[in-house]
């Protein structure tokens, strides 16, 4: 009975598509801190993947609709799509906040998140280009495992960075605008962090 209706492999095109345009935000993220000459060019392209990224998710959650049967069970795609979504909403978020903040000179704290950050979307993109293939879903535990040793490290450079702008820092405008800056980034690896939790369901459930 199961064979008249094929699993739709489209979902994982839709996926690995919706991963890459986050690992590229997250990448454009990085050109942004190092950049003081094209800020609105890098902040127009993340709003544009940002935008491609929505498109994306409505796609996956038409065909949601549509499929009968799919890949992998519907709860895990639309886990995976609403992350990936969320990670690119908080770059794009970040993005904003600093050409309205005018932000100037880099905290290191900040450039060490958003660092940390590009790998961990990296890693999430290349486990998510492993899905199709039953014979690599291996691998997929191994990068998921990577993004949780890097969000662990994202979460230690958040906090030292929270507590020395309270300590140290007088201007409460600067602290105010580097702690919503640092949020962003931090919300961004959290939802990275969810992306690699249902990534890892999904394996454990295949195994």
């Amino acid at each position: 009975m199961f064979g008249l209706f094929p699993k739709n492999t489209r979902f994982y095109e839709l996926l690995t598509q919706q991963a890459e345009k986050m690992a590229r935000a997250a990448e454009l993220m990085a050109e942004l801190c190092s950049s003081k000459d094209r800020r609105f060019e890098i902040t127009g392209a993340i709003r544009e993947i940002e935008h491609r990224g929505d498109s994306l998710t409505r796609d996956v959650q038409k065909l949601l609709i549509r499929s009968f049967i799919t890949p992998i069970d519907r709860e895990d795609i639309h886990a995976l799509t609403s992350s990936t979504d969320d990670v690119i909403d908080f770059i794009d978020n970040a993005a904003s906040l600093f050409i309205q903040f005018g932000v100037d000179d880099i905290i290191e704290a900040y450039a060490k998140q958003v660092n940390l950050l590009v790998a961990a979307t990296k890693n999430l993109s290349e486990a998510v280009s492993c899905l199709s293939d039953p014979k690599r879903r291996n691998k997929i535990r191994a990068l998921v495992y990577k993004v949780y040793d890097l969000e662990s490290e994202a979460d230690g450079v958040y906090t030292r960075a929270i507590a020395d702008l309270f300590s140290k820092d007088d201007n409460i405008l600067h602290l105010l605008k580097w702690k919503e800056l640092c949020d962003d980034i931090e919300g961004a690896m959290d939802a990275g962090q969810r992306m690699a939790n249902t990534l890892e369901i999904v394996v454990l459930k295949s195994s």
